[in-house]
This record gives C-alpha cells, structure tokens and sequence, in this order.
C-alpha cells in the first residue's frame, strides 16, 4: 500500500473562529474530519486509469492549546479579530512602547486562558501610559462623580479610566474581597477592549 502526505486547506471566518474560541476557552481543540474524495493519477498512461470509486473516511486530531496558539498567533487572531489592538506609529515615546507591551501581554494572555493575567495586564498598561497619579488629576470630581454635568470631555474620559483602575485593581490583588473573583475570558476581553478604545482616543503622554 502506498503512502503519500496531502495538504488540507480551511477557510474559517473571522465570526467562526470567534465563536471557536469562546467555546474553546482556553482549552485543547479537537479536529473532526470528514474526508470524501477521489485519487487521481498525473500519469494515467503510466499508472493506469483513475478510480472510478470515491474514498471516505473520519479523522481526528487533538490539538493542544500551545499548538492552536501558534496557529492563532500566525493568523494575528488576537489583533484582528478578538479585538482592535492599536497600532501605534514608529515615533512613539517610550510609555507608549510600554503600554503596547503589556497590551500584547494581555491579548496573549486572553489566548492562553489566563484572564486573570489579562485583566491585570490592563491594569499594568494603565499605569504604563498614564502613571500612578492619573487618579488625582480631577479632585474636583472624586468616585461620586458630583459634577458630571459640568465636566469636559477629557474629564469624562478621565472618569472612564478610572472605572478601568477599578476593575483591573481586581486582578492584581489577592485579599478577602477580590480572591473569590472567577476571571472569565469575556471579562478579559471587554478589559482589553475597553482600554485599546481609551489609548486611540487618549493616549498617554
């Protein structure tokens, strides 16, 4: 019996690996083929006749989640699909350079299944483009948001960072009230969404 290798071609849309991914979950991915075809000759003189007989058959493969990474990772899943990751042109400052660092970390993380890692990542790209005492920058707003009304848009941006910290300070941290949180890959997603919009719009110094 003779062997020969034959290359597979699939075209997945983008919804499709989307919706792959949320039901993978961080997970090992496992591959059901259905073959059905028909072995041609390119020498029919040579080798004889083709087959009048199609072949079928099943296949299955496991994929493990390192290997399914790489894939993705090729295919730029994570900058095109997941999400909108900005793009940031070749005269950015260095905090800049920083906070896409941990924006690449977090979408790595995303892949891998570590929303924990995710969040706090986001929480890490904060502090990279807009520095520990972003916080105080509007004191004549605080948490209770007493004058919203009066507030330009770069105060309510401000305001919308800040509800970011809030939730990425979760991640970070391990005490009595943020240990039970359960990280889920949408909440690290709708995190990294969240600040990728805000740098576009308002990028750091």
């Amino acid at each position: 019996m003779a062997e020969a290798p034959v290359d597979m071609i699939v075209d997945v849309a983008p919804a499709q690996l989307d919706t792959l991914e949320r039901e993978r979950d961080g997970g090992p991915l496992t591959l059901h083929l259905h073959l059905h075809g028909l072995v041609l000759r390119p020498n029919p003189e040579q080798f004889g006749p083709n087959d009048q007989d199609s072949f079928w058959g099943d296949i299955r493969y496991d994929v493990k989640p390192a290997e399914w990474i790489e894939v993705l990772e090729a295919w730029r899943y994570a900058q095109g699909f997941l999400i909108q990751v900005p793009g940031f042109d070749s005269h950015e400052s260095a905090v800049m350079r920083k906070a896409r660092r941990e924006l690449d970390t977090a979408a790595a993380a995303i892949l891998a299944g570590r929303y924990r890692d995710a969040v706090g990542a986001c929480r890490d790209a904060l502090e990279a483009a807009y520095g520990s005492t972003d916080a105080s920058l509007h004191p004549e707003l605080g948490y209770s948001v007493k004058n919203s009304r009066k507030a330009d848009k770069d105060a309510r941006f401000w305001l919308l960072r800040q509800a970011l910290w809030v939730l990425a300070h979760a991640a970070k941290h391990n005490d009595d009230t943020t240990q039970p949180i359960e990280w889920e890959r949408r909440d690290a997603v709708a995190a990294l969404a969240v600040l990728t919009a805000l740098l576009q719009q308002q990028p750091g110094p």
